[in-house]
């Protein structure tokens, strides 16, 4: 689209790629020419005016034409100031050069440079601008808000319009009970006590309540004194059934916890439980119950010349070795030997099969230090009251197969 030419309408100021030509120059001072003609005219009126002495003329033209003569006025000088620069401009032109002024920048004409595009390209625009607020606003939500509490409004309703609120949750939160204090800041206990339906003041008692894991004693203490009921571990107790590690389990009667109690015992090593009882403030001995703990299991899958187990007769008073389709490389009759901690040999038994690789053999041997022997067999009568070991074995040569297990025995 071509640019407009020099006009009124424009007050004569061309585009810079508007030709220089004498049609454009013949045209705008034409026009200039017009209305200077037009001004004489007006002044010649004027003059005639004047002349006839109107005294209302000349008024009428003090008040009303005069204004618009002096603006005309301005509009001629600027006119004939613009003409003198085009024509400086023009000879400038064709003279091959171009004037600083009309390139320079001023305050209403600036040249957009790369550096300017690139920054006017960076800003944002309106669906960036708001990208990056409803950003803002989520990050200050920190996340999905429940409804009716997704807004500044409904969270200052929730907080019941509380111009303190925080100093109002701080003071409430003042007044709550602190965990690290243990319930040490209970203001009235005895209420505390009554409403948690604890039997006694005894804080003892109350740390007593244990169900999640048993609570340590300390080593060596003594069973007879533990007078409140829970689930214990302990080392080698005072007033316990034997040496070692102890789970321990406690009744205290209700009314009369320091004349009647129960208490059981659970070996850690062994699972061997005993158990005891005190009846009016006197208690009874420790009494095993009954069971038969797993002690070793051997499975044979390659040869050996023997299977050895061993057994500590201060846990359990006998133990019995069973051997299941036990097999050997070569013929020979199935034997067990029993030894002492040492190895030395205290006594043989043999029984009446012969082992080989074709037939499996099954025994269940009953031994300890008061006894060696088959189950419902004859029994030794040799000295074995050091016996610790039993080796299961074949007078024929090694055993291939099958499996070997002992089992301890708690007395009742």
């Amino acid at each position: 689209m071509p640019s407009p030419l020099p006009s009124r309408s424009n007050n004569y100021q061309g585009a810079l790629d508007t030709p220089l030509s004498v049609y454009l120059w013949n045209l705008v001072m034409g026009d200039v020419a017009a209305r200077l003609a037009q001004a004489e005219a007006v002044r010649a009126d004027f003059d005639e005016l004047i002349a006839a002495g109107t005294g209302q003329a000349l008024a009428v033209i003090q008040a009303n034409v005069a204004p618009q003569l002096t603006a005309l006025a301005q509009q001629v000088a600027t006119l004939s100031a613009d003409a003198a620069t085009a024509q400086d401009i023009v000879e400038q032109i064709n003279n091959g050069s171009i004037p600083a002024s009309v390139v320079a920048e001023t305050a209403a004409r600036l040249w957009l440079t790369p550096g300017l595009r690139d920054t006017w390209n960076a800003k944002a625009t309106p669906g960036q601008a708001q990208g990056m607020v409803d950003t803002a606003i989520a990050a200050l939500k920190g996340g999905s808000l429940p409804p009716g509490l997704d807004t500044l409004v409904e969270i200052a309703t929730a907080l019941g319009n509380d111009p303190n609120a925080v100093a109002s949750l701080s003071a409430a939160v003042g007044a709550r009970l602190v965990k690290a204090a243990n319930l040490a800041d209970v203001v009235n206990k005895a209420d505390a006590r009554a409403n948690l339906v604890v039997p006694s003041s005894d804080q003892a008692q109350v740390n007593t309540l244990r169900v999640a894991k048993s609570h340590p004693l300390a080593e060596a203490a003594d069973l007879n004194a533990l007078d409140i009921g829970g689930w214990f571990d302990v080392l080698n107790p005072v007033n316990g059934p034997g040496a070692g590690w102890w789970w321990i389990e406690s009744q205290c009667h209700n009314a009369d916890p320091a004349g009647w109690r129960r208490q059981r015992a659970t070996s850690f090593a062994t699972g061997a439980v005993y158990h005891r009882v005190r009846s009016s403030g006197t208690w009874s001995a420790w009494r095993a119950q009954g069971v038969l703990v797993p002690i070793a299991r051997t499975a044979v899958s390659t040869p050996v010349a023997y299977v050895e187990h061993s057994v500590d007769f201060n846990e359990f008073m006998a133990a019995i070795t069973i051997a299941m389709n036990v097999s050997a490389e070569s013929g020979g009759y199935h034997r067990a030997t029993l030894h002492d901690a040492g190895g030395a040999t205290l006594d043989t038994m043999q029984s009446s099969l012969a082992v080989t690789y074709t037939n499996h053999t099954q025994s269940a041997i009953l031994w300890g230090q008061d006894g060696f022997g088959a189950m419902g067999g004859i029994g030794s009568t040799s000295n074995i009251s050091t016996a610790a070991k039993i080796r299961v074995f074949s007078a024929g040569g090694n055993l291939d197969s099958g499996t070997v297990a002992t089992f301890g025995i708690v007395a009742p």
